[in-house]
């Protein structure tokens, strides 16, 4: 009824944006490529007779000129649907968890996530990402969602679910329009109390905590709990 495969599979290390294009012929490519495809094709269909359970763990892996240590991840797919249990890794200094399950029973999949990441240091990670130190603290994200189709409208249409934002200790670098209103409020604080010090002009908008929930309803996102918790504001 279809191969059967067990494994476990052990790396030291790998750097997978080694095995990537350069970023000139990704342009190109991006370029020429096709529309996307609106026949009736299954593109899923050779996964529904596998017969699949195995390990994956991996000593060091980078991708994206991301890096990360000590993952693991379970793999098992069987009657075309294909989970990935028990993620874990060491992420800039924090920890990765979570399940992702892609249900390819039908000719339209479904797929589901529910991770989370935990005290994880954003100014190494958004330097190593994009180059941007604008943005520093202990962050944490939960992901819950939920989507199906093959393609990104479909997806979007159908996207539900959450994902939730902490930031600890975090400090957003190079914000005028805050630093003005730190000022505003210091200058505030010394009529009112007579208290003394000069303004931080380093630019550095510092705050104690923050965080957000973005619920994902039919593709349309929204937020009603922003919080920010910062000396002046």
């Amino acid at each position: 009824s279809g191969p059967a495969l067990r494994f476990a599979l052990n790396l030291d290390q790998i750097d997978l944006d080694r095995y990537m294009p350069p970023s000139s012929q990704e342009s190109t490519t991006a370029s020429t490529a096709a529309p996307e495809s609106t026949s009736n094709e299954d593109p899923l269909a050779a996964l529904r007779p596998l017969d699949v359970a195995g390990s994956v763990r991996i000593g060091q892996l980078k991708v994206v000129n991301l890096n990360t240590t000590k993952l693991g991840v379970d793999i098992k797919s069987k009657g075309g649907v294909l989970d990935l249990n028990s993620i874990a890794a060491e992420f800039y200094e924090g920890k990765v968890s979570g399940n992702i399950r892609l249900d390819a029973r039908k000719a339209v999949p479904k797929l589901e996530i529910n991770n989370a990441l935990n005290g994880i240091q954003i100014s190494p990670l958004m330097t190593d990402f994009s180059g941007n130190e604008k943005l520093a603290g202990q962050g944490s994200v939960n992901v819950a969602l939920r989507m199906q189709g093959l393609d990104s409208t479909k997806i979007k249409q159908t996207l539900n679910g959450t994902i939730g934002v902490t930031l600890n200790d975090g400090a957003y670098k190079g914000v005028e329009a805050i630093k003005t209103i730190c000022s505003v409020g210091r200058k505030l604080e010394t009529l009112v109390t007579g208290a003394t010090g000069d303004l931080d002009e380093s630019g550095d908008t510092e705050f104690s905590a923050m965080s957000a929930t973005i619920v994902f309803v039919d593709g349309v996102a929204s937020n009603d709990d922003l919080d920010l918790k910062s000396p002046l504001i």
